[in-house]
């Protein structure tokens, strides 16, 4: 759920002092993350460039990219209509929540398949020696 501020909202239901502002739930409002990026990043780096790493420079790029004709695209026509239709390729960044998750999905899922199906499981750890 996304929270938006809202301005003179009472703080308090039985209250007649307004907050300057409050926290209320937007379920309507929904933010991507290359949409952030790219309203914020470029004065994020004017002012944060020397701390930022070479991996986030490469990671951002990816998902500004990702899903957009940069990466390139499959091309699919219909042979009866004729109709072509575009898909964009993904940036496969952990750090992109599309395909991110999907990454941890596919990973989740081998891991999962992994386990045997009996109720109960054996684990054995090893510990360092201590002198």
């Amino acid at each position: 759920m996304i929270l938006f501020l809202q301005p003179n909202v009472p703080l308090f239901q039985d209250s007649n002092i307004p907050a300057l502002f409050m926290l209320r739930p937007a379920p309507h409002i929904r933010y991507h993350i290359a949409a952030i990026l790219a309203a914020h990043w470029i004065q994020f780096v004017a002012q944060y460039k020397r701390w930022i790493r070479p991996v986030v420079f490469e990671n951002v790029r990816k998902v500004l990219a990702c899903r957009t004709p940069v990466l390139g695209c499959h091309i699919y026509q219909c042979k009866d209509c004729g109709h072509v239709e575009l898909i964009p390729h993904s940036c496969k960044s952990r750090f992109c929540p599309t395909c991110g998750k999907h990454a941890t999905d596919v990973w989740a899922n081998q891991v999962l398949n992994g386990f045997l199906d009996v109720p109960y499981h054996h684990e054995l750890r090893a510990s360092p020696q201590l002198e």
